[in-house]
């Protein structure tokens, strides 16, 4: 059933979003060094089946299979020129699994960083990050997502390069945008919580947030339609709406596998700390979140 992030969030409450897509693809099949996105157009009943579990376990936002498809990270796979296709078909697998849902989803539109670092540390150009961006969503759009999906970004100039590159794509569609810190409470090029709420709220984001962060982080969630500490201050332009996604710890190493050690009853203290949307790892661990997540209210 179709809905929209504004219509999730105004009961303010949380909203639970989904989890990870690489590891359970990989779970199911994907080779080694095969960027995800592919499956998109080999496999796409594999990458339903993902959305659909976390559906079942209670998701309400689902995020496309389309975090690694912007040309420019799509190009060392020598995939560059099928960027819009691949993104498109993320989108259109997404938006008909949420459809035949039995309650409201949202499709979020995955934009992830482009591996490659901006000038001056590098040689990618913001003009052609921009760009790459602006294609990416461009056909996310054109695959009906609802919200445009920026996240994981540790660069401030390349999380504005895919804020611009999206409104320019399609200007009536929303934008999340979320950074990653690290356990001193910074991005890896610097950024404060602090700095990353000044630059995104002036970009009109609809929500702001971290993910990818280890439940150490200093951006622990904290209660209210607000971002999360350290992010919350008096100057905030306006009250928006936090994103929020842990990762499960840290993998311990095994002979076979690397599994994520957080526990359920973790998880779901995180959880009770959010003030909106929680990515869980898998899809039968999000359905308890979603439980301890209404007792807390």
């Amino acid at each position: 059933m179709k809905s929209t992030l504004e219509t999730l969030l105004a009961p303010g409450r949380p909203v639970l979003a989904d989890g990870a897509m690489g590891t359970l693809l990989t779970a199911q099949g994907l080779p080694a060094g095969t960027p995800p996105p592919l499956w998109n157009a080999e496999q796409p009943e594999k990458v339903q089946a993902v959305h659909r579990a976390y559906i079942e376990a209670g998701a309400q936002i689902i995020l496309t299979n389309s975090f690694v498809a912007s040309r420019v990270m799509l190009d060392r796979y020598g995939l560059g020129e099928r960027a819009a296709e691949l993104n498109r078909a993320a989108a259109e697998i997404a938006r008909a699994v949420a459809d035949a849902a039995d309650r409201p989803v949202v499709v979020a539109g995955s934009i992830g960083p482009t591996g490659a670092m901006l000038e001056p540390y590098g040689t990618l150009s913001f003009a052609d990050a921009q760009a790459a961006f602006a294609e990416q969503a461009a056909a996310l759009a054109d695959g009906g997502v609802d919200v445009f999906w920026v996240e994981t970004m540790s660069d401030l100039e390349e999380a504005r390069a895919a804020v611009e590159g999206c409104r320019e794509a399609a200007p009536d569609v929303p934008v999340v945008a979320t950074m990653t810190f690290d356990t001193g409470g910074r991005t890896m090029m610097g950024t404060t919580p602090e700095q990353a709420l000044e630059a995104l709220s002036g970009m009109g984001a609809a929500a702001l947030g971290a993910t990818a962060a280890t439940a150490r982080t200093r951006s622990r969630p904290s209660s209210g339609r607000c971002a999360p500490p350290p992010l919350t201050r008096s100057w905030s332009p306006r009250p928006t709406p936090a994103s929020r996604a842990w990762r499960a710890a840290r993998p311990s190493s095994t002979r076979r596998r690397r599994p994520w050690p957080a526990t359920r009853s973790r998880c779901a203290s995180w959880g009770r700390t959010s003030s909106a949307g929680v990515a869980a790892t898998r899809p039968r661990t999000s359905a308890r979140w979603r439980r301890r997540c209404t007792r807390a209210e």
